[in-house]
């Protein structure tokens, strides 16, 4: 069995990283685009006000249109400035949609699980039931930080795979410092990261809390569902290493997947949704994260050994 140590960063889903960066910088730019149009908007809503005649109007369009270089103001010339700001309001406003529509349109296929969190972000906000399918969540972490800040009070759900019968995958891929297998490790990773949140947020007053379940067959599909409005499903492929015949390896992360919302979409929801629900009514769970793998051992279901 050969030992591997991972980079510190790999077993603490709490590290935000570069990420975080990223997506403070966008949202960010978003909040000073959405700004300037309603700055764009001003104008216009100015120049209903003044088309009421009154001494007041006629004295804030001669001193308005003297500030902006008119010899000889008047409301007709206002309005003509105040269209072009209308004009750029809605030119900004078509941007936005187009980029909106170009990024999270009905269905989008991405290659690797590294677009989730952008495919899914502008929805937090707002969701209000989050089910979540994953082998081991380890890449859940950011995602689940950003539900818990933005709608504590969703009703989250998660299903993980079991331990052992994670740890039947990668049998040779070990933590030099926990002699735990890595897969193993991640799982509990993702439970204490969901417990810290938990905690956290019941320390400022909500009551965010996370449901968890596991699984014992084999992982086949991810699933994160919205509100069963939109969903995002990826895949897992298992096979046989070609130095080691009777080491099954296990991959995800890098597979493809499909994010589908609206009518194009309906039909992965279901999809998503009925892999979830039928894992869910025989899931088992999560009795504590404080188990080791000798507890894991004394249990009395044995899971087969995968054979090639």
């Amino acid at each position: 069995m050969r030992s591997y140590t991972p980079h510190p960063a790999l077993l603490d889903i709490s590290e935000e990283g570069p990420n975080i960066l990223i997506r403070q910088a966008h949202q960010l730019l978003t909040f000073v685009r959405t700004q300037f149009k309603w700055f764009t908007r001003l104008p216009v809503l100015l120049i209903l006000l003044l088309a009421v005649p009154s001494p007041i109007s006629h004295a804030v369009i001669e001193g308005g249109g003297r500030l902006l270089g008119f010899e000889e103001p008047s409301l007709a010339t206002l309005i003509g400035v105040a269209m072009l700001f209308l004009i750029l309001e809605r030119a900004i406003v078509i941007e936005d949609e187009i980029v909106q529509l170009t990024e999270s349109g009905p269905l989008r296929v991405d290659q690797g699980k590294g677009k989730l969190d952008e495919r899914l972000l502008n929805q937090v906000g707002k969701v209000h039931h989050v089910d979540i399918l994953q082998f081991t969540g380890f890449a859940m972490g950011d995602f689940l930080g950003e539900v818990a800040n933005h709608q504590p009070t969703a009703r989250v759900r998660l299903l993980l795979c079991h331990p052992e019968r994670a740890k039947t995958f990668d049998e040779d891929w070990v933590d030099g410092n926990t002699e735990r297998q890595v897969h193993v490790g991640r799982i509990y990773a993702t439970i204490d990261k969901v417990e810290m949140l938990e905690r956290d947020y019941k320390n400022r007053g909500f009551n965010f809390d996370v449901d968890i379940r596991y699984y014992r067959v084999m992982p086949s599909v991810s699933a994160v569902i919205l509100d069963d409005k939109k969903v995002n499903l990826g895949w897992y492929r298992y096979f046989p290493d070609d130095e080691k015949p009777k080491v099954m390896r296990i991959e995800g992360h890098s597979s493809a997947t499909i994010t589908g919302s609206g009518e194009l979409g309906d039909p992965l929801v279901s999809f998503g949704r009925a892999q979830f629900d039928a894992l869910w009514k025989t899931g088992e769970p999560v009795r504590s994260n404080a188990r080791t793998d000798q507890d894991l051992s004394n249990e009395q279901t044995v899971l087969p050994r995968i054979e090639t």
